[in-house]
């Protein structure tokens, strides 16, 4: 007989699932678990499950006709109710509109039809199982992993078994990790029938190994793991990474560094990477090696502290003092509570002076010869020693107090570097102390566009630079910009860009902002209309202009 189901009374039916298994709970819940195990035994053992398991699904353009042909259907089949709502809810997960996600899910798991797998047709019982196992992808997606588990362990039988067991094993060990309550061997007992019914898949190898080392303290398992996961993949480099960390911790060096060495050859974006291998070149003494990699690594991430602490480790072991002083110096100002990299700068102290003075250092040429250093530093150094040049600016401004100059090319650094605190202390301090660089001005409001996004305080320092008599192009721009988008001065950022333009005719930049400012904002279209042709006349292909153009001539026509 054919199921019929009204769609209205089956979206009303349904709950939000959110227990979590408390410690008092967990013996308890072990027991229900050897019981879930007997029944689900029984379970795929039944014929039915393995025909679900092997069914043609409906294609893509298939499901979307039965979804449209529900729309606005008062009786549909059970069926066409489960592909519907699984349709509806794999939508509003993707759109991340969770709530109405889990009213589709849970509508067909709380389904009043369903009495069991078994009540259902081959492929009632397909599309339930699916709804169950994008359900639970969903709250592992939303890091509800406890909720997550049952979802996927049931869809374990019917859909995606391996992908089901491999989830429901790292939701188990997302658990642990934050730690929750949850029985090991089930997690363990997931990523091996994961690994049972795809063998040749090195992401669950790879992940049950991390399981074996994390949580079951297990080295020779994981390694057995990670070893397999890289002869199955040799681009694995998490796998390569873990597999050089359990040689280290075996006090294999030569092994180590060739492992994560091939880690670093697959991906060389990963700043972690080339810490590791420095950390290994330390230990056994290869300090410039450990250098080299630790440049690497400051170069990818520029504000990690522990980088630049190991690179002072390294500097000093070699007696380069100036270069340990100035990377234990950055530390500090990137960990102000960093109390061991303070006491190594006090142990520094009476080296630097005759090491300076090997380098040229008089009491007389201090500034300049710390500007030297500093200049020199920032442009040798591809980013990984921005972190002494700032240091060496500091030792000008110990020097000359009041001399903006330093200040304001420490705070370009801090600026770049999102270091915000100093970068604003340092290139105000900058702008005022002179009171007459219209291009320290210019740097500070480009620091308050681009860092608090405080368009008052960016205009009001672009306004003070053209004060000044400032001839930069740009900084007009970008204060007619900000006039413009943000704060609604359009006759001031008309004036702006005219200056702009005075100073470079032939910027096309800039007529296109004043063409759009005529025709957005001032109304003055047949201005609009002059700029847009004059632009056209130059790039005659150009797609942004041929479509203001156009927009101009159709704003004419209103």
């Amino acid at each position: 007989m054919k199921k019929a189901i009204t769609l209205f009374t089956a979206i009303l039916w349904f709950g939000i699932i959110s227990a979590q298994i408390t410690k008092e709970q967990n013996d308890q819940l072990i027991e229900q678990l050897k019981l879930k195990e007997q029944r689900d035994q029984k379970i795929i053992q039944n014929a039915n499950a393995a025909e679900i398991l092997n069914i043609k699904p409906f294609s893509s353009d298939s499901i979307i006709a039965i979804v449209k042909k529900v729309d606005g259907k008062k009786d549909l089949s059970l069926l066409e109710f489960f592909i519907h709502n699984n349709y509806g809810g794999n939508e509003c997960d993707q759109l991340e509109k969770y709530g109405l996600a889990d009213t589709f899910y849970l509508s067909v798991k709380n389904n009043t039809y369903y009495k069991g797998m078994q009540s259902l047709s081959k492929l009632e019982g397909y599309y339930y199982a699916k709804n169950r196992y994008d359900y639970a992808r969903s709250l592992y997606k939303r890091k509800k992993f406890q909720e997550a588990i049952p979802e996927f362990e049931f869809a374990s039988f019917y859909y995606k078994p391996d992908s089901s067991y491999y989830y429901a094993g790292k939701s188990g060990s997302y658990l642990l990790e934050s730690g929750k309550a949850i029985n090991i061997q089930s997690v363990l007992n997931n990523y091996n029938k994961a690994i049972e019914l795809s063998i040749k898949n090195n992401l669950f190898l790879r992940e049950r190994g991390i399981f074996y080392l994390r949580n079951l303290k297990d080295t020779s398992s994981a390694f057995e793991d990670f070893t397999k996961a890289t002869l199955l993949n040799s681009k694995d480099d998490i796998a390569f990474q873990y597999l050089a960390s359990i040689q280290y911790f075996k006090l294999n060096y030569k092994e180590a560094i060739a492992n994560i060495s091939k880690s670093i050859d697959i991906d060389k974006s990963n700043a972690e990477y080339f810490f590791k291998r420095a950390v290994f070149c330390k230990t056994i003494k290869a300090y410039a090696n450990a250098i080299t990699d630790l440049n690497e690594a400051i170069f990818l991430e520029l504000t990690n502290a522990p980088y630049y602490i190991y690179r002072a480790q390294c500097n000093k072991a070699l007696n380069n003092y100036t270069a340990a002083y100035d990377d234990y110096g950055f530390a500090t100002l990137l960990n102000p509570k960093d109390e061991e990299s303070k006491k190594e700068l006090l142990k520094l102290d009476p080296y630097l002076k005759s090491e300076y003075e090997k380098m040229g250092f008089t009491t007389q040429n201090a500034f300049q010869f710390f500007m030297d250093r500093a200049e020199k530093t920032a442009k040798l150094s591809e980013g990984f020693n921005m972190g002494p040049a700032v240091m060496n600016y500091y030792k000008c401004i110990q020097v000359e107090p009041k001399n903006p100059i330093p200040y304001h090319k420490a705070g370009l650094i801090f600026k770049g570097l999102k270091l915000n605190q100093y970068a604003a202390q340092f290139l105000r301090y900058a702008a005022f102390a002179d009171g007459k660089n219209p291009e320290y001005f210019t740097d500070l409001g480009h620091y308050y566009l681009d860092n608090e996004l405080n368009y008052k305080a960016a205009s009001g320092c672009y306004d003070t630079a053209a004060l000044m008599g400032s001839v930069n192009a740009k900084m007009y721009m970008t204060s007619a910009a900000v006039k413009k988008v943000y704060l609604n001065k359009y006759n001031e950022a008309l004036k702006d860009i005219n200056i702009a333009l005075t100073i470079e005719p032939t910027s096309k930049d800039a007529k296109m902002v004043r063409g759009l400012l005529y025709l957005e904002n001032l109304k003055n279209y047949n201005a609009a209309l002059s700029d847009f042709e004059a632009l056209i006349k130059i790039d005659p292909k150009n797609v942004d202009y041929i479509d203001a153009l156009q927009a101009c001539k159709e704003a004419m026509k209103k």
